[in-house]
């Protein structure tokens, strides 16, 4: 899209995703990992998902999505989920809006995607919890640093 001279992204479905801290009882961060077509490498990331991106699901409140996209991706059912805050993804390129949600109380429903249709969904993900002294903020190999979210790796 363009508006006078900027170009930026609107997704043709959704304005707004939201991403999900996930605390299990162990006091781990709940992590996913996938491949990204755009950035075409595999980064690890909080959960997340598209809000009302498809027509099952039109309709459906933030919260609903975050409890949602927990379960598909992680198999995770949280017993408390609360907004913490809302902000543009990235205000120069994109009109979507992130909403992150802290999902606690979680309880291991089923194997990762197991409701999930990965073929469908096109993704392909590997469920990954750490404490938090285990993360560490580093640029992705040859430079590129990916933003906060997908820019985790594992200490050896």
């Amino acid at each position: 899209y363009r508006i006078g001279h900027w170009d930026f992204v609107r997704r043709p479905q959704s304005d707004s995703c939201v991403g999900i801290l996930a605390i299990t009882p162990r006091q781990e961060i709940v992590l996913v990992e996938q491949f990204r077509i755009p950035i075409q490498r595999r980064v690890i990331e909080l959960p997340a998902g598209l809000v009302g991106d498809e027509d099952a699901y039109q309709g459906e409140s933030l919260e609903e999505t975050a409890r949602r996209e927990l379960l598909e991706e992680t198999g995770y059912r949280a017993q408390a989920m609360t907004k913490l805050l809302s902000t543009p993804t990235s205000a120069g390129m994109t009109s979507e809006f992130s909403h992150l949600f802290h999902a606690t109380g979680l309880s291991r429903e089923h194997a990762q995607n197991s409701a999930f249709d990965l073929k469908r969904a096109n993704e392909s993900s590997k469920l990954n919890s750490l404490k938090g002294r285990q993360i560490e903020m580093l640029p992705a190999p040859g430079g590129f640093a990916p933003p906060a979210s997908t820019g985790l790796a594992l200490r050896a």
